[in-house]
């Protein structure tokens, strides 16, 4: 079963994760301290931005952060999937995802 993700509110919905303004800004905290994206750093500088959530919003960023430092970024998500055979990506609007 082959279906398209396409347009704005197909791909980021089908990939929506935690507030990207948010990771970016934990993303540039980490940076400037050279630290790792583990949950007690991302805690603490959530904290340094003014920010208390709680553990599912931490965790969030963390495997926001871990995705696109180490994996393939919002296409993580679907290359877990165990149902998912192919992702075929034309463009950042445009992904096709197998079902086989």
């Amino acid at each position: 079963m082959n279906t398209m993700v396409s347009g704005p509110t197909g791909a980021e919905g089908l990939l929506a994760g935690p507030d990207p303004v948010l990771v970016d800004k934990i993303r540039t905290r980490l940076v400037q301290d050279g630290s790792d994206p583990t949950p007690s750093r991302v805690a603490l500088a959530l904290h340094a931005e003014g920010l208390v959530l709680g553990d599912r919003t931490v965790l969030a960023v963390v495997a926001a952060l871990r995705s696109e430092l180490a994996g393939a970024g919002p296409l993580d998500v679907l290359l877990r999937d165990p149902e998912v055979t192919d992702v075929l990506v034309n463009a950042y609007d445009q992904i096709w995802v197998d079902r086989g």
